[in-house]
């Protein structure tokens, strides 16, 4: 658990540490909260209005027969005339809650994105169960697409987000306007959304006791929205989204989950079902935390993060014109911001040889080199290290800060390049910024590259830097108790394996380990895998080829080691906490997800990122603001790693 939720947790009252019994009650829990409430506004703790955004109270006509649904709208400063609108709903597990719960929030997603909120103020059940909510929320999104009642905004361009159960109502809006047909909402922001009421994930059913929310508290929500039509065979998709057999043709989504909410793998699982088909989604999996928890301790580092990262997201697809953020159903689509640069770069050559993709890759890498901010701090070293007993030396590049006062944290660097081309300097204006900004001492490994030297030989080069590291901190200046690997694509399928080898024969302690677009499975059977097959960049034929030279031909029937390929791992218990990153058109997309969900379920905190209209190296694309947000945040869990305390 992050330590400064944990400590927002400690202070909790039964309400929110023991969520079954609260929400067994309804009326008794929201007597008791509007008590919680009025004493804080007594006290003068209740939060002020910021004075930048302003707020109006209306009623929108209901859905026929319906009563009014009371709304309340946000206008920041600023705002640019007839532009996007968010509709906002509410969470509160369909029972509690109002508009006013969410002031904050809505305040400051106002401010950050410049954009008007119009929050639904839905009815709640047991009192009025499936549909009276989605029903609610659905007339206020017609309402705003037919031009909002006078108020100065685009109602073709709504934004649709949504809290827990709000966020299950937001995916039931989304599918409900695409089965209906007229205008669709071009993103659907889902944060910790109730998707599912068969509670069959292994989240759900380990998730019992977690505070804030828990599995024994969905089974009360479920039955007060849905009576004894929990878990049944009809079950609407519009009440549980999650039951929708297509979900292609729906908005873009962004999906947020946590690793302590019994919600999280419906989340996952939901959001592996918009990607496969065909729905640009992105999906984060927060470390540390349980569900909800931006909303209950707004002001720690972590939520400041994960809203800071979600605000971007948004920023980043309103800044796209109209027809650039634009889905085609049955078409892949790409940020427009890369595909402008996809003519310019390698594509994937079935017919050149390795000599020709390694020259041009050199080449390639080779034109951005020059001088990168902060190396003038550090003190780089080539040199060569002892490798694995009868092979050669290895080369490796050391980044030392010249004036951080040691023991300092260490992260090793395994670069990419399909095992098969790539060197230690290709990740150099990285590596510097790690270095600098970690004050760390960074190995970069230059390890024997296939298929002339095919496994295990590069992970054997990988695991002998990790043990000269451990061997020689005191030459070094390292701190043994804050050692890292790291790695992209087969540099993240050596961070792995390595990660796993140091676990399996008990050797140096590994504190954290980062996997960007990360090679793990050569059986090459997923989704991704399989359906990718002309991707720019990386494909399925790429695949196949590096395989064959890492394994060497014949592969596929032999049994293949997990140190090669991670995910042939049966167990990952007792591995490092991870970060993983993954890139939506990649091959790999879906086995990096697989194993970083794989490494959860085992007990091992993960952070997940998949990131939209992308592939596999769109990152070259550098100037694009999804390759900015990608590489500044791999930079900065590297960064909170290396210098967290030591765990016990």
């Amino acid at each position: 658990m992050d330590s400064e939720l944990e400590a927002v947790i400690a202070l909790l009252p039964p309400e929110f540490t023991d969520p079954a019994s609260a929400f067994a009650d309804p009326p008794t829990l929201r007597a008791r909260l509007a008590a919680i409430a009025k004493g804080m506004a007594d006290a003068g703790l209740a939060p002020v209005p910021d004075a930048r955004v302003s707020r109006r109270d209306l009623a929108v006509p209901g859905a026929q027969g319906d009563p009014d649904v009371a709304v309340r709208v946000y206008v920041p400063e600023g705002t640019t005339p007839n532009g996007p609108v968010i509709l906002h709903i509410h969470g509160g597990a369909f029972v509690i809650g109002s508009p006013e719960q969410d002031n904050v929030s809505s305040e400051l997603l106002a401010l950050a994105t410049g954009l008007p909120i119009v929050s639904v103020d839905y009815r709640l059940a047991p009192e009025h169960p499936h549909p009276a909510p989605v029903n609610d929320a659905f007339a206020v999104y017609q309402w705003l697409a037919g031009g909002g009642g006078g108020l100065d905004l685009d109602g073709e361009q709504i934004i649709l987000t949504g809290v827990s159960a709000g966020g299950g109502l937001a995916a039931a809006v989304a599918q409900r306007a695409r089965d209906e047909g007229g205008v669709q909402p071009i993103y659907q922001v889902l944060l910790y959304p109730v998707l599912d009421d068969r509670m069959t994930t292994p989240s759900m059913r380990k998730m019992i006791d977690t505070p804030l929310w828990n599995g024994r508290a969905s089974v009360h929500m479920w039955r007060h929205y849905l009576g004894d039509a929990v878990n049944d065979d009809n079950t609407s998709p519009y009440a549980a989204p999650a039951r929708a057999g297509d979900l292609s043709g729906l908005a873009p989504a962004a999906i947020t989950t946590a690793e302590f909410d019994p919600l999280r793998d419906e989340a996952i699982e939901y959001a592996q079902r918009l990607m496969q088909a065909g729905v640009p989604t992105e999906l984060h999996v927060v470390p540390g935390a349980i569900h909800a928890f931006d909303g209950l301790a707004a002001g720690i580092a972590l939520s400041q993060r994960i809203r800071a990262s979600r605000y971007d997201a948004i920023n980043t697809l309103v800044s796209h014109g109209v027809k650039e953020r634009a889905v085609t159903p049955g078409e892949r689509w790409l940020d427009p911001e890369i595909a402008s640069v996809v003519p310019f770069l390698p594509a994937p050559s079935a017919g050149a040889t390795i000599e020709e993709g390694r020259q041009r890759l050199e080449e390639m890498l080779g034109a951005g080199t020059g001088p990168v901010p902060g190396e003038e701090a550090l003190t780089v070293t080539h040199r060569t290290i002892p490798g694995p007993e009868g092979a050669p030396e290895v080369p490796v590049i050391i980044y030392q800060p010249k004036s951080a006062a040691g023991p300092l944290p260490c992260v090793l660097d395994y670069h990419g390049g399909a095992f098969i081309m790539g060197t230690a300097q290709m990740n150099h204006p990285a590596n510097v910024r790690i270095a600098t900004e970690a004050g760390a001492v960074l190995v970069a490994v230059d390890y024997r590259l296939a298929p002339e030297h095919p496994f295990p030989a590069g992970i054997d080069d990988c695991y002998a830097a990790l043990l000269w590291v451990q061997e020689n901190a005191a030459e070094l200046g390292v701190d043994t108790t804050r050692v890292a690997v790291m790695g992209g694509s087969a540099g993240g399928a050596l961070a792995a394996g390595v990660a796993q080898m140091a676990r399996d024969r008990g050797g140096p302690a590994i504190c954290f380990q980062a996997l960007g677009i990360p090679v793990t499975d050569d059986r090459l059977t997923s989704w991704s895998s399989q359906t990718f097959g002309d991707t720019p960049m990386f494909n399925r034929p790429g695949a196949e080829h590096m395989w064959e030279c890492y394994l060497g031909a014949g592969y596929q029937g032999r049994e293949t080691s997990p140190y090669a390929a991670p995910n042939r791992a049966a167990d990952l218990a007792g591995l490092p906490p991870a970060y993983v990153q993954t890139m939506d058109l990649d091959p790999l997309r879906d086995e990096g997800i697989d194993y970083a969900y794989r490494m959860m379920t085992a007990g091992v905190s993960v952070e997940l990122h998949a990131y939209p209209g992308t592939f596999h190296g769109s990152g070259l694309a550098m100037q694009a603001a999804v390759s900015k947000r990608s590489a500044k945040e791999m930079t900065d869990v590297i960064v909170r790693a290396l210098k967290a305390p030591a765990r016990p």
